[in-house]
């Protein structure tokens, strides 16, 4: 059976969509002409000598006739390119050519002052097919012009390698724009400026069309282009992403690029309509040629008013709402701007010159090469934010197009290329010594070779480097994710759960909402149970939208603005549901028998950036860990209900063996110490391998709290630090819940100076553990210890990164209340300081368990109760006052006086003789230990009245480098 045909016909199409096709085709022809024939026989390929007037010498980057006015005698022979077939002939700068004899007999007499007449015959001699040159004598020199694959053309690439990119860069963007997109206007007006841009840089033809039948068509074309070009650039700027509003509101706007480039347009015109043979023309062609400033100056102002149009899109940006239109936007600027800058430097520049009189500049290769490449960026750029319906922003596309060039196969195939140009090289040098191959060119291919094998062995760590040196936002938002995505399963209570994952997704992504639903609150709908920055109702079971959720299983994006958004057919109460919550990603979460538990949904990114691959795979992940986790919480519950609390739950599996001597970590199978032979002791109640993610290998130290163990991520393949709390120490939930809390704020401080956490967990027998980042170095104690006293630059240039860190604590409103040597650590090489231990730490600022709770300030440990050490505790502290930032500031002082001096200023016995020491005043210094300035520094923050201290530890690390550098 046959079936209605859908395409449309011919004669519906627009007349608009015909004219973009007709100069698409004709592009297309250009470029192959242009890049196939006519630049690889331009000097100093062909027969390889410069002569003025002749076309393969001469060919401008740029459709013009000749300048008339030029004192340089036609057929004057300005060089002559090494080994050339004009060079084996004997042709020699300033030798004087009175002819040029073409294959078919066809000549240019070059005459003194050269006329239009003898311009046009050399324009359509070409460039190709052997000649003959006529010198002054009467010597008939006949040469050959094999095109740069033929001769060893030097400098060639450097001339012309450029131009050719160009042509083939922006024919291939107007082709796939038009494939992705070309019904409406802007998207049309963009690939005319497109295909006109590739045809205006590449210069004229050099007689080449004559092959073709209409070739004179293609001549026209090829000289109307570039005049062309700056009028239809300014008006698709102008209608992208949508249409100005001065095109409403001023009509004769488009009227002013066209009258910008009007001189250009009719000179152009003149021109190469005399040029393809209407001779009545050849006064005005002839004017053009002595009259050139007038062509330029009209280049320079329709430059001008593109550079304007671009400014007044910019502008526009500033007011436009629609996040998808503003990707657009800055896609296009990204890419837009550089281009037309790049552009006018490379060509503005030197044509304002030659207005002035001047010559113009000479880059060197490397700036002509950036150059270059900053006018193909718009190719890129246009088709992408004209031709996708829903864009990504410039960083994101920059950050995916580096992890697919260090995809496993995309480098393979690099790696391919230079091997097998490596093999070809050493076969046709077979011949020679390896010396001289190793000294010859086949070295850059040994050396590809070899960088692209790296590139595949570590590109992991490399795209790691990229994102955290410069994609450091979503280098965070993937390691939060990643983190979130291994702990939630692990929380016991659902609502905290909800809670741990919508204020992480929002750290992580900054999403505009985010919101946990769940079902079993309440029949038939999924109820919100924990919202961020904005609002959602419940959503039913029964709708489009959970029943989306429930055939994919996969995360949901709904546009309904977009008209191939399958959102656009869900019910009226569920489009008015997902516009008064603004959520445009749905991730639902499934138990492990594959049913519906709830839905996890985000509202669009504060950055405007789509949700990328990585962004919903990681999210599914924190999904399904969700659903187990959810799983895990109901087993708990029954078990608790079944179950005194109290009662300690035996191990499943035994504890680890220690070795007393060096602090190696085994199996309990091993009895004696691998290392040192010392029998193995039991670890009471910390296993070997925790919660199956973390290996311990080795005690680092023991304290009051617990043991920290050196630790091996399985999953990363890293090593890290696990502090273990005793059991006894969260001995009741509410200890359990603080402890959590705590890790969780501190896990949210980043700063290059504060020991990251990365994870948490709890033991089977009530205990916990914090998973740390591992610093190599010793702490602050071991080192004083050591030492006595540091000198004032050590001590400074220290404490200046520990005061950064703990500003940039009090920044996110931490207080750390248990500064001291042993929280200091000084890592090996690069950072000078880094700060462990918030284990005590205290939140400065509200943190509303709802939206319906406001308390004033949430203390993370018993309440009244004093913490921290006493020698380096603020009065304030030890009377169990309301701390603040200054409490802080006196601990580093503190510090300070202790690195300075080797002595603590109210000495280290216990909590009464502390406060006993400080209310007898401020403390003796030893003669000599430090200078006045610095005393006074350290004074200031050891004052026993808050009010008179630095406000801040940033202003104290300012008061110590202003003391040290006073004594400079």
């Amino acid at each position: 059976m046959s079936r209605p045909d859908d395409r449309v016909p011919l004669d519906r199409f627009p007349r608009s969509l015909w004219i973009t096709a007709i100069l698409l085709v004709l592009t297309v022809l250009y470029a192959v002409l242009q890049v196939g024939g006519v630049r690889p026989y331009l000097f100093p390929a062909g027969h390889g000598a410069w002569i003025e007037g002749e076309v393969a010498s001469a060919t401008p980057f740029i459709a013009r006739p000749p300048d008339l006015r030029a004192q340089v005698a036609p057929g004057t022979v300005g060089r002559v390119a090494p080994a050339s077939p004009a060079d084996r002939a004997g042709v020699r700068a300033g030798d004087r050519i009175v002819a040029e004899v073409g294959e078919d007999g066809d000549q240019i007499i070059f005459t003194f002052p050269f006329t239009i007449e003898g311009w046009r015959a050399a324009y359509w001699l070409g460039v190709r097919g052997p000649i003959v040159l006529v010198r002054g004598n009467g010597e008939r020199v006949p040469l050959a012009r094999p095109a740069v694959w033929r001769s060893d053309a030097d400098g060639w690439a450097r001339r012309h390698l450029g131009m050719i990119l160009q042509i083939v860069v922006f024919t291939a963007a107007a082709i796939v724009l038009v494939l992705l997109r070309s019904s409406d206007l802007t998207a049309l007006l963009s690939v005319l400026a497109l295909a006109l841009s590739a045809v205006a840089g590449g210069g004229p033809l050099a007689g080449v069309e004559g092959v073709l039948p209409l070739g004179r068509v293609l001549t026209v074309f090829t000289w109307m282009a570039g005049p062309m070009a700056f009028p239809i650039i300014a008006l698709a700027i102008l209608h992208f992403p949508s249409p100005s509003p001065l095109l409403k509101q001023y009509r004769w706007i488009p009227v002013v690029p066209l009258a910008a480039a009007a001189p250009m347009i009719g000179l152009s015109a003149c021109s190469s309509l005399y040029l393809v043979g209407v001779d009545g023309l050849a006064g005005a062609a002839q004017w053009d040629a002595v009259h050139p400033a007038v062509y330029y100056t009209s280049f320079a102002v329709a430059l001008a008013i593109n550079v304007l149009a671009i400014v007044e899109g910019i502008y526009r940006y500033r007011y436009n709402h629609d996040a998808n239109e503003r990707r657009r936007i800055r896609m296009a600027v990204y890419t837009a701007v550089p281009g037309v800058l790049a552009y006018a430097v490379k060509e503005g520049i030197p044509i304002v010159a030659r207005l002035a009189g001047f010559d113009g500049p000479a880059y060197p290769d490397g700036v002509a090469a950036v150059l270059q490449a900053g006018v193909l960026l718009p190719a890129f750029g246009l088709p992408y934010a004209v031709g996708v319906k829903r864009v990504l922003g410039p960083r994101v596309v920059l950050r995916r197009s580096i992890q697919y060039a260090l995809a496993r196969r995309t480098l393979t195939i690099l790696a391919i290329l230079p091997a097998a140009a490596l093999v070809l090289s050493l076969i046709h040098d077979s011949n020679r010594t390896l010396a001289q191959i190793v000294t010859s060119g086949s070295v850059v291919y040994i050396l590809l070779f070899a960088a692209t094998v790296a590139g595949i062995r570590y590109r992991d760590r490399a795209r790691q480097w990229l994102d955290q040196r410069f994609f450091r936002e979503e280098y965070d938002a993937r390691k939060i994710l990643l983190s979130l995505a291994s702990r939630v399963r692990f929380e016991t209570d659902p609502a905290d759960l909800a809670s741990l994952v919508v204020h992480q997704l929002d750290e992580a992504l900054h999403p505009d909402m985010a919101a946990i639903l769940v079902g079993g609150i309440e029949p038939g709908v999924l109820t919100p149970v924990a919202v961020l920055h904005g609002s959602a109702g419940p959503l039913p079971l029964d709708g489009g939208l959970v029943t989306m959720l429930r055939w994919s299983e996969e995360p949901l994006e709904v546009f309904p603005q977009d008209l191939r958004s399958p959102a656009r057919r869900l019910p009226a109460s569920e489009l008015e549901w997902l516009a008064t919550s603004g959520v445009v990603l749905l991730v639902p979460v499934m138990d492990q028998a594959r049913a519906l538990v709830g839905v996890i949904a985000l509202g669009g990114k504060r950055s405007e950036e789509l949700y990328s691959d990585e962004d919903r795979q990681l999210l599914a992940s924190v999904a399904a860990q969700m659903g187990l986790g959810f799983d895990v919480a109901r087993l708990r519950q029954r078990a608790a209900e079944a179950a005194d609390a109290t009662v300690l739950v035996e191990p499943i599996a035994p504890p680890m063996h220690e070795c007393p001597h060096c602090g190696r970590c085994e199996d309990h199978t091993v009895a004696t110490c691998p290392a040192d032979g010392t029998a193995m002791q039991p670890a009471r109640s910390v296993p070997r391998v925790l919660e199956n993610k973390y290996r311990i290998e080795q005690l680092l130290g023991r304290g009051g709290m617990g043991a920290v163990y050196r630790a091996r991520d399985m999953r990363l393949d890293r090593l890290v630090a696990v502090k273990v709390v005793r059991a006894e120490l969260l001995g009741d939930p509410e200890a359990r819940r603080r402890f959590r809390r705590e890790a969780q704020i501190v896990a949210r401080l980043q700063h290059p100076s504060i020991v990251s956490v990365f994870d948490y967990g709890t033991l089977l027998d009530g205990g916990a553990y914090l998973v740390m980042e591992l610093v190599r170095g010793e702490d602050l104690r071991c080192v004083l210890q050591r030492e006595g006293r540091l000198s004032g630059d050590t001590t400074v240039r220290i404490l200046s990164a520990v005061c950064a860190a703990i500003d940039a604590a009090h920044l996110e409103g931490v207080l750390h209340r248990d500064l001291k040597p042993e929280n200091i650590l000084l890592p090996v090489g690069g950072i000078d300081a880094k700060v462990l231990d918030f284990g005590v730490a205290k939140l400065l600022v509200d943190e509303p368990q709802n939206a319906a709770e406001h308390s004033g300030g949430t203390t993370l440990t018993m309440a009244g109760a004093i913490v921290g050490t006493p020698a380096y505790m603020a009065p304030e502290q030890l009377r169990g006052n309301q701390p603040d930032a200054r409490t802080d500031v006196f601990a580093l002082g503190v510090i300070a006086w202790e690195m300075l001096t080797g002595e603590l200023p109210f000495g280290r016995a216990s909590l009464a003789e502390v406060v006993l020491a400080q209310a007898r005043g401020e403390p003796e210094a030893a003669p000599g230990t430090m200078s006045p300035a610095l005393e006074r520094a350290v004074r200031i923050a050891l004052e026993m009245d808050p009010e008179r201290r630095p406000s801040t530890p940033g202003v104290f690390a300012t008061l110590l480098r202003s003391a040290v550098s006073g004594e400079g």
